[in-house]
């Protein structure tokens, strides 16, 4: 087996190897896992006199009918004699015994890649692959700060637009989790800030909190922070939204919950730097970095679970009647902001 590193596999799929032809693309980052069996394709496509169809299976389907893959990988295109390049989704049955049945058939000139989630070594599939030396598995792990910087730097090289460093800076704290996904925000910054030749924080700030969930953001850090004002200012503009209220009720249960999670962390002994960064992936008010560290710091664990009982009352009495729903949750937001304008801070 070929065992390619999660850091090495960027380049890996733009210049494979001609002579492999069974890939395992597999990892935490389900986002990668697809950007990476894509490229793959690409690089062989180009490698290729004729271009390549491609066909996409289920694993759980070859599972049950092997002789579907072994026709395939064997079949050639009615005017070009090409190969199919075939992608498999892999599912929760064993796909052992088809990779087996395909092996005894090698060799063959198509390309299959099998993409999977997380999988530890002890896997069936690693397993397999670790025997055969025509296969090669690579690794697709979340995005590290390198990787994402490196990421950043290359999309906005490509549209021609120069990005201020303390933007990197700021998209690292919320980008990372998954590949695509972290393309589709950089994507999304670049087309609000289409025409202009440099990126400033600005743009990035309004662009990333341009969620309907930021709403929910605010509101959370007003009402801990303890300003009934701006709580006040940012129900009455979620009000003139039907609906919107009782979403942001909902979201700020999740958050309360991430909350009182980091809170949980830190009691355990972690380090407030990694907890932070941590919380800001769920958080979505990015320029309130400070607020956020200052109100994780103070509050007790106690405080953060009554929090989250608070909003998880809320919600359940409101999905029992609806009557008053809008006017029961603002007077709840602004009982918390009260609350939390007088309340000693603990640690």
């Amino acid at each position: 087996m070929v065992a390619i590193a999660h850091r090495f596999a960027d380049q890996y799929v733009l210049e494979p190897e001609k002579s492999r032809n069974l890939f395992l693309v597999f990892g935490t980052d389900a986002g990668l896992v697809s950007e990476r069996s894509r490229l793959l394709l690409q690089s062989y496509a180009k490698l290729s006199a004729s271009p390549q169809r491609t066909l996409h299976f289920s694993g759980d389907a070859l599972a049950s009918d092997p002789r579907v893959l072994l026709d395939e990988i064997h079949s050639l295109g009615l005017f070009d004699r090409s190969a199919p390049a075939i992608r498999i989704s892999l599912g929760s049955r064993n796909l052992v015994p088809t990779l087996e049945l395909i092996a005894k058939s090698a060799p063959f000139e198509a390309h299959v890649i099998i993409e999977g989630g997380p999988l530890k070594r002890t896997a069936p599939i690693r397993s397999w692959f670790e025997k055969h030396n025509f296969a090669v598995a690579i690794e697709c792990y979340a995005d590290q700060p390198k990787d994402l910087r490196r990421l950043v730097e290359a999309e906005f090289s490509a549209a021609g637009a120069s990005i201020d460093h303390d933007v990197i800076e700021l998209l690292l704290n919320v980008l990372g989790e998954d590949r695509l996904l972290s393309r589709r925000e950089i994507e999304k910054l670049l087309l609000y800030a289409h025409g202009q030749n440099n990126i400033s924080r600005e743009h990035a700030i309004e662009i990333l909190a341009s969620h309907a969930s930021t709403k929910s953001d605010e509101l959370f850090i007003d009402a801990f922070k303890g300003d009934p004002t701006a709580t006040i200012s940012h129900l009455y503009s979620a009000s003139a939204r039907a609906s919107e209220v009782n979403a942001i009720a909902n979201n700020m249960l999740r958050i309360a919950m991430a909350f009182s999670h980091a809170r949980a962390q830190l009691n355990g002994g972690a380090g407030i730097e990694a907890t932070l960064q941590n919380f800001l992936r769920t958080l979505n008010a990015y320029s309130h970095t400070q607020a956020i560290a200052a109100e994780l710091n103070s509050r007790s664990a106690a405080d953060t679970a009554s929090i989250v009982k608070l909003f998880y009352e809320l919600i359940k009495d409101t999905r029992k009647s609806s009557i008053l729903t809008e006017e029961r949750i603002s007077r709840e937001f602004i009982k918390l902001a009260k609350a939390s304008e007088k309340k000693p801070r603990q640690f």
